[in-house]
């Protein structure tokens, strides 16, 4: 017996939730970040090659030896997404900076100093996707990256709309002994 199969189509919701290093576990603070992004995501998978090697005589192959490929992890690239400045302190290791006055309202941003090193602080990325049946919404994938660093995002300003491109590397989870990768089916997406 065949399946139809699950009909995937937009981008509903990201959601950036940082990770503990020591556990690889969502901290227990932790703020989760939603990412105001066009309904389009890029991820190809980082694929180790392998290899082959033959042993033949002049007219004939006598033997093949080959090493699989195999996947290490996955490169995703957020399209079009609002300038959001918690995002970008995420994603790139940065710092956000907070009025002393209202401490809820964002002044700046400062990127690391060369001084700090690698400050890029590991997240999770869930990607809810909408499930189609028929016009109807039948339910939502649930794409989680389970451990996942940024990289320093390219600024263009000009006569449109600055829309930055985020763009995150994801690995296995191996702390909190986590695939690379999970895709769930769920009811709802979070509020």
């Amino acid at each position: 017996m065949g399946t139809t199969g699950e009909i995937l189509y937009n981008i509903k919701k990201v959601i950036l939730t940082p990770i503990d290093k020591s556990t690889g576990l969502p901290l227990a603070d932790a703020k989760k970040i939603n990412v105001q992004c066009d309904s389009e995501a890029d991820i190809d998978p980082e694929i180790s090659q392998g290899k082959e090697k033959t042993l033949r005589d002049d007219e004939r192959i006598l033997a093949t030896a080959n090493t699989p490929d195999l996947i290490y992890g996955y490169k995703l690239k957020l399209k079009n997404n609002t300038f959001d400045i918690a995002v970008a302190a995420l994603v790139e290791g940065g710092n956000v900076r907070y009025d002393k006055e209202d401490p809820t309202k964002i002044i700046g941003y400062d990127t690391p100093m060369l001084s700090e090193g690698c400050t890029l602080k590991p997240f999770m990325t869930e990607i809810y996707v909408a499930n189609y049946e028929g016009d109807d919404i039948k339910n939502y994938a649930k794409i989680t990256f389970n451990k996942c660093t940024g990289k320093a995002f390219k600024m263009s300003l000009k006569k449109d709309f600055f829309a930055p491109e985020f763009e995150i590397k994801c690995r296995e989870n191996t702390k909190a002994k986590l695939t690379m990768k999970s895709l769930d089916f769920v009811d709802e997406i979070p509020a």
